[in-house]
């Protein structure tokens, strides 16, 4: 049983947008088996307070071609991830993406490449949950990353090359207990770019 068929007609329309705006790109499809609090925590976001539908994922490149990620302070010590936004319910996705890249890191005025979309269903015994996020990276000016939004409880930047990804991806798939599907998710997310990178 699909619990939010509306969710995943407007990433249709989305997927659809960017097709011709970018051309083809992948879609990778992640079917996860999770636990209850995680799957209600999504729900609840999605389908009762509706703060989000969708999520863009940031994959910001330096001069040196390093990427962005980014760690909060309630993680687990020492795992840092890519920078992800929610796009708002009735937000145009293009909205998004430069407010939440401003948000988190301060930086203005880029130029994205869409990368392609990972589509996400969360299975709960008997039910499903869809959610997609969509990849786009941008190569960013000289200058550090700042933090304009603090509620988002981001405490620190770090840069890594586009094969660590891997090594990123492995940290969050080893997360345990209360982070174990959290972390499953992410590191999806993780491998999802760098096959998408690897295409561009």
């Amino acid at each position: 049983m699909n619990d939010l068929p509306a969710v995943e007609l407007q990433a249709e329309d989305d997927l659809a947008a960017l097709q011709s705006r970018y051309g083809s790109r992948p879609q990778i499809r992640a079917d996860l088996e999770v636990g209850a609090e995680f799957y209600q925590q999504w729900h609840r976001r999605l389908a009762e307070t509706r703060n989000r539908r969708a999520e863009v994922v940031l994959v910001l490149l330096n001069p040196q071609e390093r990427i962005l990620l980014h760690t909060k302070s309630f993680y687990p010590p020492g795992i840092f991830r890519l920078p992800t936004g929610g796009v708002k319910p009735h937000e145009d996705l293009m909205d998004a993406l430069p407010r939440e890249t401003f948000e988190e890191t301060g930086y203005r005025d880029l130029d994205y490449n869409y990368l392609g979309a990972t589509r996400y269903v969360f299975n709960l015994r008997d039910r499903a949950l869809p959610f997609t996020s969509f990849n786009f990276s941008a190569n960013l000016p000289d200058g550090r990353p700042r933090i304009q939004d603090h509620g988002e409880r981001i405490s620190g930047f770090s840069w890594i090359t586009k094969p660590e990804l891997s090594r990123i991806a492995g940290s969050l798939r080893d997360l345990s207990e209360n982070w174990h599907d959290w972390g499953r998710m992410r590191a999806v997310s993780h491998e999802a770019v760098l096959v998408m990178l690897e295409r561009s």
